[in-house]
This record gives structure tokens, sequence and C-alpha cells, in this order.
């Protein structure tokens, strides 16, 4: 099924690249301004991305302006909040996974999208977490819109490396 869906947005949107976000728009908790300033950089070299992203969250008002602020409206599907099993299917036809980028920690999406083999977007405060993890979680670690633009070009543009983080992802959960 995910393969449908799959074809279903590339063939509709003519994209090759998809990253799924499904978090609440949070500029404070989930840095949904961070990651789409990145994405907005991202797409300026790989126009046949999309990004999707849900229609929710405290700062969803704000995240429309600043899409139309950078001119990425195309670039950007929005939907309604999936049930569990939708959110499966988006991940295994996405590429690439973002969580959050303020936090420091993970909720639901990481194990979530870790056990589909994507390579998961995340801001994760190692030091934080050694007691728990004996071995960190291999997301791509990342806080700032800079470093999310530099891990989308490596992941557009080494296929090696997102093989290499979805077998790690699978091990690790």
């Amino acid at each position: 099924k995910e393969v449908e869906i799959r074809k279903e947005f590339a063939d509709r949107f003519d994209v090759d690249f998809i990253i799924f976000f499904p978090a609440r728009q949070s500029y404070g908790l989930k840095g949904t301004d961070k990651a789409l300033k990145a994405f907005g950089r991202f797409i300026e070299k790989y126009p046949k991305s999309l990004m999707i992203i849900p229609k929710w969250g405290e700062d969803a008002d704000k995240a429309s302006k600043l899409i139309d602020d950078l001119n990425i409206r195309k670039y950007i599907y929005q939907i309604d909040p999936l049930t569990r099993l939708q959110i499966v299917e988006y991940y295994n036809m996405a590429d690439v996974v973002f969580d959050q980028f303020i936090l420091g920690a993970f909720g639901t999406t990481t194990p979530e999208a870790m056990s589909c083999g994507k390579p998961l977007f995340l801001y994760l405060n190692e030091d934080d977490h050694q007691w728990a993890f004996p071995e960190m979680p291999p997301v791509i670690n990342v806080f700032t819109e800079e470093e999310i633009y530099q891990e989308l070009l490596k992941c557009k543009e080494d296929e090696g490396y997102i093989e290499g983080i979805s077998e790690k992802s699978r091990k690790w959960i």
C-alpha cells in the first residue's frame, strides 16, 4: 500500500523526494519554523521535493504564513491528522521523517519511524539520555536550520547514507 501512496504523491506533485513531518505545528516545542526554512532552502536546489505536514498545532497559522512568505506553498502538502495506521503508511512511503528540533527528547514519532527504517531528523540532547541508552539511537541529530538543511542535502545526494541510517534504525529498535 505504501508503494501505491508513494506513486500517487510522486505522480500528483512530480516529486522524487518526500519528507513526512507528522508533528503538530509548534515553533516553541517542535521547531516547525526551522524545518520550513531549511526546506525552503533545500527546494532551491532540489525542487522535485515535497514536505507533508498536518494542518494542526498552536502555530499552524504562523506556519501557514511562513509557507507563503517563503513562497513554498506548492512544495507543501498539508493533511488532516491521521490515524496511527495511516501514519505508518506515510512513514513507509517517505524518504525521511522529521520529528522535532527543540525539546532534545523524543516521543512516539521517533521509534515508529525508526521501526519503519526511516532516517529520522530529531534534536536529541544526548547528555540527558546517557543514563537511558548505552547506545544512542541512530537519528540525524540536528538543532539548527543550517544543520537540518545540510543533512537534507546529504540524504538527497548520498543514497548510501540513507540506507545506512535505515538499517541502523531498524536494528536499534
